[in-house]
């Protein structure tokens, strides 16, 4: 009867790692490389195989307006208003924030609400914490952890622009001191829904 069952359930787990389980609304495909997935460039209404649709010289997330030539060009002498990401609206894929630890050691998409946020300026490697599900110094929580050298890769700060926001992130899973992480380095790592 046991080996019944696990004829039936190993192809549907795989099945299942096939057909999408990485990714938050949809599979996380950045085909221009310009930093959003196809799914938010669809969102945003940005052209999947150009990173500057509109042409004005910044690439579609750095540009306040996309889709609009005249705001602003390359050779403006004013710096371009960074724009946030366009929002995933569609239900995310991946695992759930609590379940997290029973995948230490997998590459996949956890997904939860922003609880609580911390840039830990003054301690070695100054990281910053996106604490999902739960806050610190609950154990129970999943972080995203935000090195120091990866800061300037975000528009914002992240300890200010997620901080109450629904997230999925991707990455390998570890794990520090009994809690769940993913360790990220750029914004398209990390998708609202």
């Amino acid at each position: 009867m046991v080996t019944k069952l696990w004829i039936v359930i190993v192809p549907l787990l795989l099945l299942a790692l096939i057909i999408g389980t990485i990714g938050c609304g949809g599979d996380g495909k950045d085909t221009d490389g310009d930093g959003w997935t196809d799914a938010q460039e669809q969102s945003a209404g940005t052209d999947i195989y150009e990173v500057d649709t509109d042409g004005d010289g910044y690439w579609d997330p750095q540009d306040p307006n996309p889709l609009d030539l005249s705001i602003p060009t390359a050779g403006d002498a004013s710096t371009p208003t960074i724009t946030t990401t366009p929002e995933i609206t569609s239900k995310p894929t991946g695992i759930s924030w609590d379940e997290a630890n029973y995948h230490i050691g997998d590459r996949t998409t956890v997904y939860g609400p922003v609880i609580g946020t911390y840039w830990a300026s003054g301690s070695n490697g100054k990281p910053t914490f996106l604490n999902i599900g739960r806050d610190y110094p609950d154990s129970a929580r999943f972080a995203v952890v935000i090195w120091i050298q990866n800061r300037a890769n975000f528009p914002q700060t992240p300890e200010s622009y997620y901080y109450g926001k629904n997230i999925c992130v991707t990455g390998l899973i570890t794990e520090y001191q009994g809690v769940a992480q993913i360790e990220v380095s750029t914004p398209s790592q990390i998708q609202e829904y």
